[in-house]
């Protein structure tokens, strides 16, 4: 489809990173972020995953680009596709949690999004010349190697920045805005036009991260990682033990988190390759937040391009290929979000949108709503909670679902999923404790 750029499909981008260490020393890159593919009312949502050779260093790849939208009027797969978006936010609540806590809409926070970049100019993040973009970073070797331009040539990065802090949007019918649209947001890009990047980059916008400082001292709060290696974990040791720069990684997120920086990372979208419990790196770290994905509405039988199915896909079952560790393991999947057809920015124009779906997308929405939670918080105390204590209260506040009825091999366990209100309501009583 070619010419107008308001409206954009991402077909769904899935991530491929380093696993663990071969004996000749390179590296096993399959995806971990599952493509599902699926024509609603002639709109394609998606794309097969593909599995690419081994390499001799350890790369992050994003694959599949975005997919022009005809214009038109909101009707058949369009207004289906828009319904689809709208249901998400239900499912967590968010209207009753911006009625219950009015003002609380994460200001005053902000979370740095380590992706492909973002869109800076995109209408979702600027407001009468103030921008949701407080600052950029590039670590790629592209926009000329600018270490100030972290302008996104991909698309992932603009999609899940929306998701965490964009102000609502409304083009020729379509809408989306963010979990938390009053926080601000910065852009670290690791990853090019072609989605690939890798891990030494991750590692060093770490650093850089947990060293910035912004006007008045301002720094960041929460970290999203919609990106992840392609391995299947069941410990922090168990990933660890496999790399060295995975080693790296984490005494980064451990620094950032004992400054009370709370990291939230996709689970990982590879389930249905491993068929056992278990998260990708570094979701696996304990002290993180890891999201998985369930479905965000009833879509009744749901065959994916791949042969996995859903006898009844329906609002918060486990999407197939969402990777899922019991909380009976440290650091297991501490809450699951909506993962499907969300709407978001665009990188293609200010005003495009885009719908992308998995843990990647999953990840943002809970990103939000610890956004709002810290912002609660300190409003009470004057400091930030813990990052345990966040991960304790989305814990202690959820609902459960049971993982069951598709084509992979269900674990037949119990696991949390985000519910906004009472995760707010959570952190408001810690706060006020003696």
């Amino acid at each position: 489809m070619a010419g107008n750029d308001n409206f954009v499909i991402d077909r769904r981008q899935f991530i491929l990173g380093a696993s663990a260490a071969l004996a000749a020393g390179s590296f096993s890159l399959i995806p971990t972020s599952f493509a599902e593919a699926k024509s609603i009312g002639g709109i394609a949502v998606g794309g097969r995953p593909s599995a690419v050779a081994a390499q001799p260093s350890a790369r992050l790849r994003f694959t599949e680009r975005p997919m022009p939208i005809p214009p038109g009027s909101l009707s058949g797969g369009a207004a289906k596709l828009q319904e689809l978006s709208e249901e998400a936010f239900s499912l967590i609540r968010l209207p009753e949690a911006n009625e219950q806590f009015p003002g609380i809409d994460g200001s005053g926070m902000a979370a740095a999004v380590i992706d492909t970049g973002v869109r800076p100019t995109h209408q979702m993040f600027v407001l009468q010349g103030d921008s949701r973009i407080i600052k950029e970073r590039n670590f790629s070797s592209e926009n000329g190697g600018w270490a100030d331009d972290a302008w996104d040539t991909h698309g992932h990065g603009s999609h899940v920045a929306g998701l965490i802090a964009g102000r609502e949007l409304v083009v020729g019918g379509f809408s989306s805005g963010g979990v938390a649209p009053g926080a601000g947001l910065v852009s670290v890009k690791i990853l090019d036009r072609n989605g690939t990047g890798d891990l030494a980059a991750l590692a060093r916008s770490l650093v850089w991260l947990r060293r910035w400082n912004g006007a008045n001292g301002r720094t960041v709060t929460a970290v999203n990682l919609s990106l992840g290696d392609p391995g299947n974990y069941v410990s922090e040791a168990d990933a660890l033990r496999r790399n060295q720069i995975f080693r790296t990684i984490s005494r980064e997120i451990d620094r950032m988190i004992r400054q009370d920086v709370v990291v939230v990372c996709a689970a990982g979208n590879a389930y249905h390759y491993y068929q056992a419990e278990g998260l990708a790196f570094p979701a696996i770290m304990r002290q993180t937040v890891s999201v998985g994905a369930v479905f965000d509405s009833d879509l009744g039988p749901y065959t994916h391009p791949s042969g996995l199915w859903s006898a009844n896909a329906a609002a918060n079952k486990i999407v197939p290929y969402s990777q899922r560790l019991s909380l009976a393991n440290p650091g297991g999947t501490a809450v699951f979000a909506p993962g499907t057809h969300l709407i978001s920015a665009s990188h293609l124009s200010d005003t495009g949108l885009s719908t992308l779906q998995g843990t990647s997308q999953s990840a943002p929405i809970v990103t939000g709503a610890v956004l709002r939670a810290q912002q609660l918080y300190k409003s009470i105390t004057n400091r930030l909670p813990a990052p345990a204590d966040v991960r304790s209260w989305l814990v202690q506040s959820m609902t459960t679902l049971d993982d069951g009825d598709d084509s992979v091999q269900n674990t037949g366990k119990h696991f949390p999923v985000l519910d906004l209100p009472q995760f707010l309501r959570t952190a408001e009583i810690a706060a006020r404790l003696p």
